[in-house]
């Protein structure tokens, strides 16, 4: 019997002299005597920024006008008419998505909720493949393992990251390379779990690269 079942994410911080970035997104399942992160990789399909556009400031647009070498006003018009459409049944792309190439124009000042989706402002969308691969490798690795609660980044950075011990390492990570054929995602997992063991299971993942 779990504790907490609802699935939310964190931003991750430096924990404990780990190798995870604040650009790394994750979800920690806390166990009762050590924790998982589980990470998150977007794969850049553009079904969120073809349905939605965030809000921006007055001021984060004049240097999105900067940033794209485009008169401000031009860049206010465009957005206010695109925005009008966001609340309809209709929502248009957002106004610096690049369809042909599912980029983002904007990236360096793309908005908080870009930056934490799918785990920002009401969850994600279960259309999306990426939210849909996090959502079963979550729920495989905390199926069956006893009570566990799920942390957001308001409480993950403040707490100490308990390292998955050693005994349990091979079979937990033989279990999540069992959920995803990714190479990056359990490069990452790795990474996460700052965990070094010296057994056969590891050798099978430590010569992944991106």
């Amino acid at each position: 019997m779990h504790l907490k079942c609802d699935t939310t994410t964190c931003l991750s911080k430096v924990i404990g002299g780990g190798d995870m970035t604040e650009h790394s997104l994750f979800t920690k399942i806390h166990f009762i005597t050590h924790d998982v992160y589980i990470p998150f990789r977007c794969k850049r399909c553009g079904r969120r920024c073809r349905t939605f556009i965030p809000r921006f400031s007055h001021e984060r647009l004049e240097e999105i006008a900067a940033l794209l070498d485009r008169p401000p006003a031009d860049i206010h018009r465009h957005y206010r008419e695109r925005l009008h459409y966001r609340y309809t049944k209709t929502p248009l792309p957002c106004l610096f998505f690049k369809d042909d190439t599912n980029e983002c124009m904007i990236y360096p000042l793309r908005p908080q909720c870009c930056r934490l989706y799918p785990f920002s402002y009401g969850g994600g969308d279960k259309n999306c493949p990426a939210y849909r691969e996090h959502l079963m490798l979550v729920s495989a690795m905390a199926e069956e393992r006893g009570p566990y609660d799920i942390y957001d980044s308001s409480f993950a950075h403040a707490i100490d990251q308990r390292p998955i011990p050693h005994r349990d390492w091979p079979e937990i990570l033989q279990r999540f390379m069992a959920e995803t054929s990714s190479h990056i995602l359990i490069r990452n997992f790795i990474k996460m779990n700052r965990i070094m063991p010296r057994d056969n299971t590891y050798s099978q993942a430590e010569d992944l690269t991106l």
